[in-house]
C-alpha cells in the first residue's frame, strides 16, 4: 500500500531535477527516460457535475532525484 507516488528525472549533467507527485495515484510510467513522466492520479469515477480535489506537487529545482524524494517526504508527511 503506497502512500503516494513520485516520479523524478535528473538532467544529464545531474544538476537539475524535475518531479511530479500525487498523494493518491494509480500507476507510474516513464516511456522515455528523458522525455516522459506519467503519474496517473486516482480521480473517478465521477458523476456528471461531481468534482474531487486531489493533492499533488510539481518539482523543478537544482538537485538530484534523492533531493526530490526528500522534498516529497516532507511535503506529504511521509515518515
Amino acid at each position: 500500500d503506497a502512500f503516494g507516488g513520485l516520479m523524478a528525472r535528473e538532467s544529464g549533467d545531474k544538476m537539475l531535477v524535475a518531479g511530479i507527485a500525487w498523494k493518491d495515484f494509480l500507476s507510474a510510467q516513464g516511456h522515455n527516460p528523458r522525455k516522459c513522466m506519467h503519474l496517473s492520479v486516482r480521480v473517478g469515477p465521477l458523476a456528471r457535475g461531481e468534482s474531487k480535489t486531489v493533492r499533488g506537487r510539481v518539482y523543478l529545482f537544482p538537485g538530484t532525484a534523492r533531493d526530490c524524494l526528500a522534498h516529497f517526504e516532507e511535503d506529504f508527511g511521509v515518515p
